[in-house]
């Protein structure tokens, strides 16, 4: 992919919010990158080009316990719904947050 695709990526997928502590860690901007590549029918680069492209775009992460974080970064667009509906982590924290069981609701997101 050369900077331009990451360039893409990062506009259809990501919007900055200057007010928040929170941000994304690199597990899941990965996670979102796979999405929006296999929805263009692009093929997917390697973790380390797209840590190379968010730092020649100017993002930089902060590293706490291990992971690297990039602070303000959150998903939107189809890649994130994506993104959320295929990540079997997000049902389980919805089911002990609120004691739903979500697997029908997710079997029907999947079949949309």
């Amino acid at each position: 992919m050369t900077i331009d695709d990451f360039t893409l990526f990062f506009r259809e997928c990501l919007v900055f919010d200057d007010d928040t502590e929170d941000g994304l860690d690199f597990e899941s901007l990965y996670g979102l990158y796979i999405s929006w590549c296999r929805l263009n029918h692009l093929t997917l680069d390697s973790e380390a080009s797209l840590g190379r492209a968010l730092k020649l775009l100017g993002f930089h992460g902060v590293r706490h316990n291990h992971h690297k974080s990039y602070i303000g970064l959150r998903m939107t667009g189809p890649a994130a719904r994506d993104y959320i509906v295929h990540t079997e982590g997000c049902w389980d924290e919805l089911r002990s947050f609120s004691g739903w069981d979500g697997a029908e609701a997710r079997k029907s997101l999947l079949a949309n």
